[in-house]
């Protein structure tokens, strides 16, 4: 009887330790990034920095729903690929517009995103996602700059959504384009950013590796596009919003 009472408070320790261990692991998986997000006390977004470069998709006009899936970035850790298209069929609501995907990691030691917005912890419980990234959209030899459609929050398990109208208000105007385009559109994307979340013991600890990366680098000046009354002419009856 001694041994088997033994043998089961040793069990019982076992499941608890366990539990203990996989609570976290559980949790992060269960709440995706967001839930590491919002627990200010124990993480800090101090590290992250902007992503140099440009990144191009083609984009068909003649089959809108078959650009979803399309990858704009993928630097083998971190991708950004094409959420949807659609033609709202008025140039005085935007007419064709992209919202594009980022897919980050997460874990219980921390999260990692490249996306086109800067999401940032502005006190215990309040946050601001600021769009850094600009677009432009080449079509039938003329270069256009795309005004900014949304800015998404953290609303996927594993990332978030930020979005563009293709054309400006202007290019519409002027005939360049119409509502019923069937050529391709290549749209470049400058301005994204690594978001970064670590433990706080971790972040205070550690010094950022790499060339060229610096903890607490400003945003581009191009971030200020989401701003209302800056970047390209959005449509009269459509503005910046969220996702």
């Amino acid at each position: 009887m001694k041994t088997r009472a033994i043998a089961a408070a040793v069990l019982c320790v076992a499941i608890l330790a366990g539990y203990r261990y996989a609570q976290p692991r559980i949790g992060a998986w269960q709440g995706g990034m967001a839930r590491i997000v919002n627990d200010t006390d124990s993480f800090t977004d101090t590290g992250g920095y902007p992503v140099p470069g440009s990144y191009s998709v083609d984009i068909d006009l003649a089959d809108l729903g078959g650009n979803t899936g399309k990858v704009l970035y993928d630097d083998g850790s971190y991708v950004i690929d094409v959420g949807w298209v659609d033609n709202t069929g008025s140039a005085m609501t935007g007419g064709y517009r992209i919202g594009l995907r980022s897919h980050g990691t997460y874990s219980p030691d921390g999260a990692d995103l490249v996306s086109g917005s800067r999401h940032r912890t502005m006190g215990a419980h309040a946050f601001s996602s600021d769009m850094t990234a600009s677009m432009t959209a080449a079509y039938n030899g003329q270069n256009y700059e795309s005004p900014v459609f949304a800015i998404g929050g953290l609303n996927e398990k594993d990332g978030d959504e930020f979005a563009f109208y293709v054309f400006p208000a202007g290019a519409y105007e002027a005939g360049g384009v119409s509502l019923q385009e069937t050529g391709t559109v290549t749209l470049t994307v400058t301005g994204l950013y690594r978001n970064v979340w670590r433990k706080k013991e971790t972040a205070d600890a550690a010094e950022r590796p790499g060339e060229g990366r610096t903890a607490n680098a400003p945003v581009p000046e191009n971030g200020g596009a989401a701003d209302a009354g800056q970047g390209p002419d959005v449509p009269p009856s459509a503005g910046i919003g969220s996702l």
